[in-house]
């Protein structure tokens, strides 16, 4: 009985565990990039998937992050891409709609 118990105590521990663990986010950074205007830049881009919600976030910069050019981030209900070449084309589609 103290063996099923200790058992079921671990199992709960492992699942409240993972209903509150935080998700991580995954980070990009791309360096001289041209953007759509024709300016370089660099872009700072993180994806963050969790059971919950998709996010992908593009922070815009000038050539050598001399300043913020404004960002653009989107909730999808879809799993976002984590593949570099994506997550770059994804930004750089969005250039136009960022916020400042």
């Amino acid at each position: 009985m103290r063996q099923l118990l200790i058992s079921m105590g671990v199992v709960v521990a492992m699942l409240v565990f993972a209903a509150g663990a935080p998700a991580k986010a995954t980070k990009f950074t791309f360096n001289d990039v041209t953007y759509p205007d024709g300016t370089t830049g660099e872009i700072e881009a993180s994806v963050k998937n969790t059971n919950k919600s998709h996010l992908t976030y593009c922070g815009n910069f000038s050539d050598d992050y001399a300043e913020s050019l404004g960002y653009y981030q989107e909730q999808a209900e879809t799993t976002a891409s984590t593949d570099p070449e994506q997550v770059r084309a994804f930004c750089l589609e969005h250039f136009d709609e960022r916020f400042q």
